[in-house]
């Protein structure tokens, strides 16, 4: 008897006290002290220290009336060996879970219980169990018994519960990721910089923080600054942020250039991009003139221009230029050159873009009115090309013709008298005539009597020859005079040979004199 008081006794200190499982979480951060009207309220930044949660229980609290309450229903009385049916239902009283709800039962030798739901667990000296495990927030669940009594008079049964109210805290585990791509062209000419783009995207579910982005440029290449590296930082990345940073750089010569960039955050692994690459190609200009080595003047001078693009990029915006000497008059152009008028003149072509190993040939066509040297200097340039110059000459000649007349004063003569010959050697081309000589000869009848001119003659047997005269300029005229003496009646001829430089042959001419008695 005293050993079921006693279990009385300590299920009603349980259904009185019981237990409080209201969880008390705070920040372990101090209250901030209240901002001035005026002030903005600083914002935490993700990158920051996280919080401390702090989650506190305590035992027993009974401003509730306590935690779990057990009510036992049974009939007030029984008959003897007649089953009866015996209830406890079991109520959490808080806002909290309670775990490991175990409910114990007295039963004495008199009852008999013939089965329970839930299934009980029989212990020792006349206890039975039901482990009931978690019971939700105010939530209730009963326990059913088939019992019967065995004998006359007061039975008593004492029940207890038992549970676990646990102190629980919550923390975020999050994964930050990046993702790195880089941006190139895959094909740039040699003068124009190399735009680079970067974007890191944080696709994970935490914050970045501390991230840097780096790439170790490849020989060959540099920022605008002549630096070998280019680097970002970022100070934190949210999930699904992302942002974009631009970099331009110089190739110091053509070539392929590859490269990939790298990104690293504090507490975690660093990321790459992709590889890109970029061919990097230079325009290489040549140039040709190709001119008759000599031409006659009053003809056309002719000049083909040849420009080709012997390197591997495109060479856009091709022009070619070429000269036009200040004495030399312009004909024409083909390909649509533009003659301009200045000191000196010009002929520009606008060839527009050249590929690789393409070429493109202009002519120009002068006319000269001066024996000499025509000199034209053509350059062609274009963009990403160095320019290249070649200079081409024609020499512009004339041709020397001349013409041998003889005139006798007077005709016919008596003789005895004397007749003047006059030999003239007119020069009707285009250039000088040199070295020229004259020989006269004189018949049988005829007396040589003196001779003039701008060479000295020289006589021996009829024969008159004069010395060379160096040169007779175009539209120029040498004379001679040969006095002869009429010794004779008769039809005479008087016959004059002329020699020079340009003259394969000789040229001669015979003037007939009648002297009469």
């Amino acid at each position: 008897m005293k050993k079921m008081l006693i279990t009385i006794l300590f299920a009603s200190v349980v259904y009185l006290a019981g237990c409080n499982c209201d969880k008390q979480a705070t920040h372990m951060k101090a209250a901030p002290a209240p901002a001035p009207a005026t002030s903005a309220v600083a914002q935490q930044s993700p990158c920051d220290a996280a919080t401390i949660a702090k989650s506190a229980q305590s035992y027993p609290v009974s401003n509730l009336g306590g935690a779990i309450r057990l009510e036992k229903m049974l009939p007030e009385h029984v008959n003897i060996n007649a089953p009866f049916e015996y209830r406890i239902n079991v109520t959490n009283l808080t806002d909290q879970e309670l775990t490991n709800v175990v409910v114990s039962d007295y039963i004495p030798a008199e009852l008999v219980l013939e089965n329970s739901t839930p299934e009980m667990q029989k212990m020792k000296d006349g206890f039975v169990a039901w482990n009931l495990g978690k019971l939700e927030p105010k939530g209730s669940r009963t326990i059913s018994m088939q019992a019967t009594a065995k004998s006359v008079g007061s039975l008593s049964t004492c029940a207890s519960v038992s549970y676990d109210c646990s102190a629980c805290a919550k923390i975020n585990v999050v994964e930050p990721k990046l993702e790195l791509a880089k941006q190139a062209p895959s094909e740039i000419l040699a003068c124009d910089r190399i735009p680079l783009r970067y974007v890191i995207r944080n696709t994970g579910s935490g914050a970045a923080c501390d991230i840097t982005i780096e790439e170790k440029l490849q020989a060959g290449l540099q920022t605008t600054e002549g630096g070998n590296a280019i680097s970002f930082k970022v100070a934190s990345l949210l999930p699904g942020e992302s942002r974009e940073f631009e970099a331009m750089v110089d190739a110091t010569k053509p070539g392929t250039y590859s490269g990939k960039a790298t990104a690293s955050a504090s507490d975690m692994a660093a990321v790459e991009s992709g590889i890109t690459k970029t061919v990097v190609n230079k325009p290489v200009l040549a140039i040709e003139s190709a001119a008759p080595s000599e031409q006659y003047l009053g003809r056309t001078l002719s000049f083909d221009i040849t420009v080709k693009n012997t390197g591997d990029g495109m060479a856009e915006n091709a022009v070619v230029v070429t000269s036009v000497p200040e004495d030399v008059k312009f004909i024409s152009a083909t390909e649509g050159g533009n003659f301009t008028h200045m000191s000196p003149g010009k002929v520009t072509w606008n060839i527009g873009a050249l590929a690789p190993n393409a070429s493109k040939t202009v002519r120009m066509e002068l006319s000269s009115e001066q024996i000499g040297e025509v000199a034209t200097t053509a350059t062609a340039n274009a963009k990403c090309a160095e320019a290249v110059t070649s200079l081409s000459k024609t020499k512009v000649a004339g041709i020397a013709a001349i013409l041998l007349e003889v005139v006798d004063s007077p005709d016919p003569i008596e003789v005895g008298q004397n007749v003047v010959y006059t030999v003239s050697v007119t020069n009707q081309g285009s250039a000088a005539d040199t070295a020229i000589r004259i020989n006269c000869m004189l018949e049988k009848g005829m007396e040589y009597v003196s001779s003039e001119g701008p060479t000295k003659a020289t006589v021996e047997e009829g024969k008159i020859s004069f010395g060379a005269l160096a040169s007779i300029a175009p539209k120029g005229t040498a004379v001679w005079k040969v006095t002869v003496k009429a010794s004779e009646a008769g039809d005479m001829r008087f016959k004059a040979t002329m020699n020079s430089d340009q003259l394969s042959r000789p040229v001669e001419e015979t003037e007939a004199t009648k002297f009469y008695k």
